[in-house]
């Protein structure tokens, strides 16, 4: 037996180049990019003012323009969407005072996105007419210095410093000398800052600064009348958000909320924004997929290495309207600028979870259970070589090397139109009927009930409706709608067509196989690079492959190297999780369970349900239908469960990194069956007990490594299903139980 096969791993922490050194356009690093949060805040029931915005301009039926405004409703007043052709008098429609004079459509031009009216008024796309509200300002900007003292509080023992971006409409409600956004910003803040020891001597001048661009006409959007020490506290503030982006992210630099007029300039990207308001009292010219771009990035600490921890990269959007408008309409023009939309942002208003402190703080169970999982365990590699380069080599020798080829496909391409009608709605259900054309000439109708959360492509099984999961549906009389996950939508006035050449597939294959040899890098050092293994060992299972096989690395060396690294680095993880020991030290963890369990608990992007009276939170996260289902039927009515938690993302038992770290799913605490002797459980919930057929292999190296690990903790761990009967039952009797 021996160990030599390894090369000593330096696994040095990689100094990332400085993120701000990226440019705007640089994809997002790899691990992932920062969740969104939204936080919308509107006006309701305020119609005392004008209000009048362009949403769209359609061309299915004929010329439409799509506005929103105010409508008298049997002598209420309430906000509607409204479609208007060519002649429609608005004041029909709406039977308002304001719409009286001239509102008559003169022309609705489709190639400049316009509609005019009689009176003269002309209103591009995503134009508005409507008040300043400074009610809705004051609003946004003291729920984003909250969330942004908060967010800095949290993160400050992790060296991070956190920022927040302002996107103002106007410059002078800031430059202004009693400006009404600097106003609002400067009184929220003193009333805000005793909370946080932070930011309680600072005043509001030492943490804002701003960066206005050039107007369109060349010159500087600031007046002439600034005075010298203004033009250097501006020129100062220039440097410091533009050039000077390290000394911005140092915690020694006050400034952190920073304030720019509808987007700063190309080439600007920090990777600490946390937060980002938009101030605007008309429709902003800038896409919300370009403003949310700025806080887009993983985060970095003092030292300049970045975060990739789910609980820290999280980016607050606090706009100025609803949830539900702004989280459609950004996944739209995601959609409509062909880019990958990021996962649905998530309601900052969803309600926390909130520590059950009858477990968290009186539970003597649960200290002693959190005293066993502190114990310090160290594990041992006893790789056997020889063992190694034989299984390695026969599975290479079994494998398919495939050779360079040119695949030639022929096919009909058939375009498949869908068109979504909305024909009633009565009681949250909507008919809708859908008609499918193809190219073919093969036409199929559905016309059929639907109600919310309905996904038409699992209802119809049609993989091409992906996306068209009802979000809400609106029951409105003539005005009543459908709005689809996707941010599309349809009314009784306006089908929705798209077409899709999804799912084709070719009538004929042929491959081409050139005769060519191509020059050969250095297999050897590169595998043992990638996988750990010393150049002596990857040579020795090299050389025990068959002449035929060590012939396609001649034929197609990038290809041979993939698979001869991929496989050898699955051996090698297979063959270290069947291997691996572990031993407590005496040593114990430090663990801040304060730390890994507030009080409350954002879970931005995750799905929670209730927990009941033994869960250690009163909602509890879930990732899967089979989380789910053992939550409500095994734990929550299980009478001899003590308390069960979730274990966070922060808590990680620490494998080779060939086998990654592990994040267990569930802690449990549960009387046995004759009510005396306390079990302490870790459990894995999974679609199935069958290892082979898990998804990933990871996944079944990871459960063998945690059996060993959490037996040598003598915690009883168990891989599980949602229908394992006695789910509390060890696999073997690995458990040392507790007599109370």
């Amino acid at each position: 037996m021996e160990s030599s096969c390894i090369s000593k791993d330096k696994e040095s922490r990689e100094r990332l180049s400085s993120e701000w050194e990226r440019g705007s356009n640089s994809p997002p690093p790899r691990g992932g990019v920062p969740k969104i949060q939204v936080l919308g805040v509107t006006e309701r029931e305020n119609f005392n003012q004008p209000f009048l915005a362009l949403k769209s301009i359609s061309l299915q039926n004929g010329i439409m323009a799509g506005v929103t405004t105010y409508v008298n409703d049997r002598g209420r007043t309430r906000e509607a969407d409204i479609i208007l052709k060519q002649g429609d008098d608005l004041h029909t429609k709406t039977g308002r005072e304001e719409h009286k004079d001239g509102y008559r459509v003169a022309e609705i031009n489709a190639a400049s996105n316009t509609i005019q009216f009689d009176n003269g008024l002309t209103l591009a796309l995503n134009d508005t007419i409507g008040p300043s509200r400074p009610a809705i300002f004051q609003v946004q900007i003291e729920k984003t210095i909250e969330q942004h003292m908060e967010m800095q509080e949290r993160l400050l023992p992790q060296g991070i410093k956190v920022l927040s971006l302002f996107f103002i409409d106007r410059v002078a409600n800031y430059t202004d000398e009693n400006g009404l956004i600097k106003r609002l910003f400067d009184e929220a803040f003193h009333k805000l800052k005793g909370r946080y020891d932070y930011f309680r001597d600072l005043r509001p001048e030492d943490v804002r600064e701003a960066y206005f661009a050039k107007s369109k006409e060349g010159r500087a959007i600031d007046t002439e009348s600034r005075t010298t020490d203004e033009r250097e506290a501006e020129r100062s503030a220039f440097e410091l958000i533009m050039r000077q982006k390290e000394q911005l992210l140092s915690l020694s630099e006050h400034a952190c909320f920073i304030f720019a007029h509808s987007a700063l300039r190309e080439g600007w990207d920090n990777p600490n924004v946390f937060q980002i308001c938009t101030l605007n009292q008309t429709v902003s010219e800038v896409k919300k997929r370009q403003e949310i771009g700025r806080g887009l990035r993983l985060c970095v600490n003092q030292e300049g290495e970045r975060l990739f921890d789910d609980e820290v990269n999280i980016l607050t959007v606090v706009a100025n309207e609803s949830y539900q408008s702004y989280a459609a309409n950004l996944q739209q023009e995601y959609v409509e600028s062909g880019d990958a939309a990021p996962p649905l942002p998530s309601d900052a208003r969803k309600r926390q979870a909130t520590r059950n402190d009858r477990i968290f703080l009186e539970s003597t169970e649960f200290r002693a259970f959190w005293e066993r999982l502190a114990w310090k365990v160290q594990y041992h590699l006893a790789v056997d070589t020889p063992a190694l380069i034989e299984r390695c080599a026969y599975r290479l020798n079994r494998e398919p090397f495939p050779a360079p080829m040119v695949v030639v496909e022929k096919g009909d391409f058939i375009v498949t139109r869908y068109t979504f009608k909305l024909e009633s709605v009565n009681q949250r259900k909507a008919l809708i009927t859908i008609e499918i054309l193809n190219t073919k000439g093969e036409t199929t109708t559905i016309s059929r009930h639907f109600q919310e959360k309905d996904d038409l492509s699992r209802v119809l099984r049609e993989n091409r409706l992906r996306g068209f999961k009802i979000l809400t549906i609106v029951d409105a009389e003539d005005q009543s709608r459908v709005c689809f996950e996707n941010a599309r939508e349809i009314d009784l006035y306006t089908p929705f067509t798209f077409e899709s050449e999804a799912g084709q597939r070719p009538r004929e294959r042929a491959s081409l196989v050139p005769e060519t040899t191509y020059p050969v890098f250095n297999l050897l050092d590169r595998a043992a690079h990638e996988t750990g293994l010393t150049r002596s060992t990857v040579n020795m299972i090299f050389k025990r492959l068959s002449d035929a096989k060590k012939q396609m690395l001649l034929k197609n060396p990038e290809g041979f190297a993939g698979i001869f690294i991929n496989t050898l680095n699955n051996m090698l993880a297979d063959h270290i999780a069947e291997r691996i020991e572990f031993a407590v030290e005496d040593d114990i963890k430090t663990v801040d369970l304060e730390e890994l369990f507030p009080p409350k608990r954002p879970f931005p992007q995750r799905e929670l349900i209730e927990a009941g009276e033994r869960g250690l939170y009163d909602q509890v996260q879930v990732d899967s239908q089979v989380e789910v289902l053992f939550v409500e039927h095994r734990l929550r009515p299980d009478t001899q469960v003590l308390f069960y938690f979730k274990f966070p993302p922060a808590f990680k038992v620490h494998f080779p990194k060939v086998i990654g770290n592990y994040n267990p799913d569930w802690g449990i605490v549960r009387y046995d069956e004759t009510g005396r002797v306390i079990l302490q459980l870790i459990r894995e919930t999974k679609g199935t007990q069958d290892e082979t057929k898990l998804q990933f292999p990871q996944e079944k190296r990871k459960i063998k490594c945690a059996q060993r690990y959490f037996k040598t903790l003598q915690l009883d761990y168990r891989h599980i299903t949602d229908n394992t009967q006695a789910w509390w039952l060890p696999d073997d009797a690995q458990q040392q139980p507790i007599e109370i």
